[in-house]
């Protein structure tokens, strides 16, 4: 059931792109296991989903701290835009990991997720 909840996910957040008309994307913390946000320190102390992780996509460590994370959990990664969440996205299935691209920190506001500093 959890499988085909996130197939369902992942095609609506790709059907709806980057786009801030998101309104019917709802994965809750229920169904996702990690919430990562691939920005940078900076911003990411400036405003970020409460609860999220911060690996910076473009640090240079990525895909070194991604050893660390279980592969066995659901992620799903934003970033400003859209542009860095697809990359790490990509990167993480590429490893074996379940994850799905919420595009940008306004997507995920527009999907309800609560937003801290």
């Amino acid at each position: 059931m959890r499988k085909m909840f996130v197939a369902a996910i992942a095609a609506l957040v790709m059907l709806a792109g980057c786009s801030s008309s998101s309104e019917n994307l709802t994965p809750s913390n229920d169904e996702i296991d990690v919430v990562i946000d691939v920005r940078t320190v900076a911003e990411f102390t400036e405003s970020h989903v409460e609860g999220s992780l911060n690996l910076d996509v473009e640090s240079g460590t990525f895909e070194a701290s991604l050893e660390s994370l279980d592969k066995d959990a659901t992620y799903l990664v934003y970033c400003r835009s859209g542009r860095r969440s697809a990359i790490a996205a990509d990167l993480m299935r590429s490893k074996g990991f379940e994850v799905l691209d919420a595009g940008s920190l306004e997507n995920m506001v527009n999907l309800g997720w609560p937003i801290g500093q």
